[in-house]
């Protein structure tokens, strides 16, 4: 085992705890973790779901002032069977306390703190562990389980997402829908997702455009989430061709077989951003129930968009935040949706480019990150 500790300056550690892989698509706690190893250096613990294949734990140097601990699950029970019986945890719990605590007197590491993505393990927000707690709740887990069916479930999490909230030094939320979910308004801020892209000072609007057709374009994970019905009836138009850039779901490839529609692999950074900026608009096609949608105020993908100099066109999404004239364009049907596709293309201009630039610039993981350094380190 390697850790990258010796520095000229001393910089303190921070842990991060998730319930993705490091290497899985950029999420928020990704790019919330990059945005702290400019301050910090970050051990990245990730809690495994897989229950059924036993491994012990891993680690591994990933990139500078980042380093992963892959927790073991030798005692990690099926969800569901947690959820019927919580006091199953506890041997879990116990295992996984005294592997980390095993592993940060093995490598030295001792952190200020730690922000937790995952309320499945609350536990880890003990002071005993580390002095100073965050819990980050990005997701309106227990609506995403109602969505799914899984309605026992939806109650199961809503009680660890209080729990995480209520033993947490202070707790970040990306929408007020969540801030409420959570119980503990008293100590939580809004936190909406930014963006880690260089924002460009200008770039050629759509009027400078090559194609005759119109570039649709979608970043992000292409799962049950998106409207398929609006993406199958706004790529039958002969004047507009679909690009999607993300993992699909195996589920959707059969709906959205068409020659209008093109998948990418998914990259990141300067690439990402030279991929929007090949789209005349760019779009957030959920289709969420009215009781969810609140919960999706600010997609992650939001502000990488506008840094991209795009404007956007989504559904009219109840809570789906104001950015302004020519910034978001809204559609209350399919049609609708086709129709609001040409509006945002045939209105763009230099101006309004140089608005959604702003606007990206205002919100960057750096200019977020800030908040959550004074909360560490209060």
């Amino acid at each position: 085992m390697i850790l990258n500790t010796s520095t000229s300056k001393e910089i303190n550690w921070v842990v991060v705890s998730a319930p993705t892989p490091w290497s899985d698509i950029p999420r928020m706690r990704h790019q919330v973790t990059r945005a702290l190893a400019k301050h910090y250096r970050v051990l990245y613990v990730y809690w495994p779901y897989e229950w059924r294949r036993k491994h012990r734990s891993r680690f591994a140097q990933v990139e500078p002032n980042i380093a992963v601990w892959q927790a073991g699950n030798l005692l990690t029970p099926p969800e569901r069977l947690a959820a019927i019986a919580p006091l199953l945890n506890m041997p879990e719990r116990i295992f996984l306390k005294r592997q980390i605590r095993r592993f940060l007197r093995k490598t030295k590491i001792f952190p200020v703190g730690v922000v937790n993505f995952d309320y499945r393990h609350h536990w880890i927000q003990d002071n005993a562990l580390f002095p100073r707690s965050i819990y980050i709740c990005n997701d309106d887990f227990p609506g995403l389980a109602r969505r799914a069916g899984k309605v026992f479930l939806a109650e199961h999490k809503a009680r660890q997402m209080r729990d995480s909230a209520r033993s947490a030094d202070a707790c970040l939320a990306t929408s007020e829908h969540i801030a409420t979910l959570l119980g503990a308004r008293h100590k939580t801020t809004l936190f909406p997702p930014g963006h880690d892209l260089i924002v460009p000072q200008s770039y050629r609007t759509t009027h400078e455009r090559t194609s005759q057709r119109l570039k649709v374009g979608y970043m992000g994970s292409i799962d049950t989430r998106i409207n398929v019905q609006w993406i199958q009836h706004s790529a039958m138009q002969s004047d507009i061709e679909w690009h999607m850039i993300g993992p699909v779901s195996p589920d959707l490839l059969g709906a959205l077989a068409s020659s209008n529609i093109h998948f990418h692999k998914p990259v990141t950074g300067p690439a990402l951003l030279n991929w929007m900026q090949g789209m005349d608009v760019l779009t957030i096609p959920f289709d969420l129930s009215a009781d969810l949608s609140p919960a999706f105020a600010v997609p992650n993908k939001t502000y990488f968009y506008l840094a991209a100099g795009k404007p956007i066109v989504v559904p009219d999404l109840p809570g789906f935040c104001e950015l302004g004239e020519g910034i978001v364009y809204r559609a209350e049907s399919a049609e609708g949706f086709v129709l609001k596709i040409r509006q945002a293309c045939s209105e763009d201009n230099e101006t309004r480019v140089q608005q959604r630039l702003r606007i990206a610039s205002e919100n960057t993981w750096e200019v977020r990150i800030k908040e959550l350094c004074r909360l560490l380190e209060p």
